[in-house]
């Protein structure tokens, strides 16, 4: 055989072995941009779940005080919440490093705004939890800051809680 026929047989055997390798490579990058993604969800997912949970409650209230809600978001040993509910609103001055505010809200409730406002300068969401509906005055200044959720039943104080952190960037700026 000679070797122009030898060339040939060899380029035509790497060229029919090219989709075979394209298609590896192609699998390959889509795989690691799928494993990229997921692990960037994870380590959002960590960085906020170290981050503590501040709870407050309605002062002098007992249908709400967050007792039950904070053992329930306790007991999943997702989230750090240090602190014991709060019934001082001015304890909102101490929002640094947290990755979530969670509001126990009655009508009326002192400090509603106070404790907006010390959310909104930090920038983190703020789930609102109560079971009667909102004032609205305090809808309207809720409103106005567009990382809020509004729940009635533990088991959505509980999927919030864990959504807003799986999703929510470590240092957003809106």
């Amino acid at each position: 055989m000679s070797t122009t026929t030898q060339f040939f047989i060899t380029a035509w055997t790497i060229l029919d072995s090219l989709p075979t390798v394209y298609s590896l490579v192609a699998g390959m990058s889509v795989g690691i941009l799928l494993i990229a993604c997921i692990l960037r969800k994870e380590f959002r997912w960590f960085r906020n779940v170290r981050r503590p949970i501040m709870i407050f409650s309605p002062k002098g209230s007992t249908t709400l005080d967050m007792k039950m809600e904070t053992k329930i978001l306790r007991d999943t040993k997702f989230f750090k919440i240090p602190e014991d509910p709060s019934d001082n609103f001015q304890d909102c001055h101490n929002i640094a490093n947290h990755s979530l505010v969670i509001v126990g809200y009655e009508p009326g409730m002192a400090g509603f705004k106070d404790i907006l406002n010390a959310v909104k300068s930090v920038k983190i969401p703020i789930v609102v939890y109560t079971k009667q509906p909102l004032a609205e005055t305090d809808r309207n200044l809720l409103n106005s800051y567009p990382w809020h959720s509004v729940c009635n039943f533990p088991l959505k104080l509980l999927s919030d809680t864990f959504t807003i952190l799986s999703t929510f960037p470590n240092k957003k700026r809106i």
